[in-house]
């Protein structure tokens, strides 16, 4: 009876925060002006400029002959990134022997913006495709967590190539807006300054994101997204995503459909300034009426042998907890500094295999004289697995810690040396002792 409580409980909260934005798309917010908001150069969609030299432009291939630019003001977007990594189990998890791997993934992304193409106000058409290559060595370490998130997106399926998301993004006013489409929900919520991107930053699952919430949201499925903006301290968000994603299929076919089911979520962000220092603070619920197996896996996450169960459970929550804080911040340059930051999700453990997780950290840009565009991370995780899982495998917890550091060569080049230390990987699965990981990125952007 207690789960049932604390479901309901999950199912009014969302409720509450669906029931919001219909009040607020039919009542409360002015609409936009459409005289005022048809003219190209009033899109709520901001423009990147293409043009400098080698070292100072944001993309590789620069302008393409004055042409890039000029496509961008008529609302045609296109943009690649390259991403390469090298990294190797230098001691202890599973095995050392043949423990290096070269593995990469390149993404492409072609958007249109519907008002400076003429066509209606304030949207965005995102089409984002993906390649993986290579292999990476998360085999040999044995972890839960994948040491490198980018080799197993958009499936651990090295030459795969897949159309992942298609979505519209339509502002209604400057405080109302949605996302419906094909979209990654991690992409949606969860967000953090320090640790977001496995491209960028951390190399490590854990802190891309928050592990608890992975089988409520799969990697990429047919979802709506609400977002309302009521003052400049306060984002409020909702969403329902389909449970049966998949980055090789549509989702039209089965979206929202039983046994699957759907996630209903909504996450509330507080934008806080204490010193006058940026930071965040982010709270967050999910329900799941999922036909779940019980003690299921999801991709991201990788359970020992036996972990995972027959019997089924019908609904499952989450809640979350995220945050991130400038403790020091340049002037000029609020970007630049030093912060912290932390997540922490709780399910039941009774169809989830992670029945709880946090992770904490620290991270910066500009720390090195004369190096104002590096980054920078350090952060420890901890996951623990569901006492559900049966007893033989010996498996309770993992935890690990990364450092890694981000050279900008130039605008559009970037390399990251990371250094991994895992602790118990795969929960102490087979005895495995902690495993040392070395890495090294290279991001390229066209």
């Amino acid at each position: 009876m207690r789960k049932i409580r604390i479901n309901k409980v999950a199912v009014i909260l969302i409720t509450v925060g669906f029931c919001t934005f219909v009040q607020i798309a039919y009542g409360e917010t002015d609409a936009l002006d459409p005289k005022s908001m048809t003219a190209p150069e009033n899109s709520p969609f901001s423009l990147k400029d293409y043009t400098g030299d080698l070292w100072t432009r944001p993309y590789l291939l620069g302008d393409w002959c004055d042409e890039r630019n000029e496509l961008a003001k008529k609302g045609i977007i296109f943009e690649t990134e390259l991403t390469q990594v090298f990294q190797g189990n230098t001691r202890g998890g599973k095995n050392t022997s043949g423990a290096w791997g070269y593995s990469g993934s390149v993404d492409y992304w072609l958007k249109f913006d519907t008002q400076r193409m003429g066509l209606w106000p304030a949207g965005l058409i995102t089409i984002h495709g993906e390649t993986i290559f290579g292999n990476s060595p998360f085999s040999s370490v044995g972890a839960i967590m994948p040491v490198n998130l980018d080799a197993i997106l958009p499936q651990p399926n090295p030459g795969l190539t897949t159309l992942s998301e298609v979505y519209l993004t339509q502002f209604f006013s400057e405080e109302f807006g949605i996302i419906v489409g094909k979209v990654n929900p991690m992409d949606l919520a969860d967000n953090n300054v320090f640790a977001n991107n496995e491209r960028t930053q951390f190399f490590n699952t854990a802190f891309r994101g928050n592990p608890a919430l992975f089988l409520y949201a799969p990697y990429t499925c047919m979802m709506a997204s609400f977002t309302y903006l009521p003052n400049d301290w306060l984002t409020i968000s909702a969403f329902a995503a389909d449970n049966n994603g998949s980055v090789t299929r549509s989702g039209f076919d089965t979206v929202f459909h039983s046994p699957k089911g759907t996630t209903l979520g909504t996450e509330w962000e507080f934008k806080v300034k204490p010193w006058e220092l940026d930071g965040h603070q982010r709270f967050g619920v999910g329900y799941s009426n999922k036909n779940f197996t019980k003690l299921k896996q999801d991709p991201r996450t990788i359970i020992p042998p036996g972990g995972s169960g027959t019997a089924t459970d019908d609904s499952d929550y989450v809640v979350w907890y995220n945050f991130d804080q400038y403790l020091y911040a340049e002037e000029d340059d609020p970007t630049q500094g030093v912060g912290i930051f932390g997540r922490y999700g709780y399910t039941t453990g009774e169809v989830n295999p992670i029945q709880g997780f946090y992770s904490l950290g620290v991270g910066g840009k500009g720390i090195c004289q004369g190096r104002d565009n590096d980054t920078f991370g350090l952060g420890y995780y901890y996951v623990d697995l569901s006492d559900d899982l049966p007893g033989i495998l010996g498996v309770s917890s993992e935890q690990g810690v990364e450092l890694f550091y981000n050279f900008e060569i130039a605008k559009s080049i970037h390399i990251t040396p990371d250094i991994q230390w895992i602790i118990d990987p795969g929960a102490g699965f087979e005895g495995r002792d902690n495993a040392l990981v070395l890495g090294l990125r290279l991001q390229m952007s066209f």
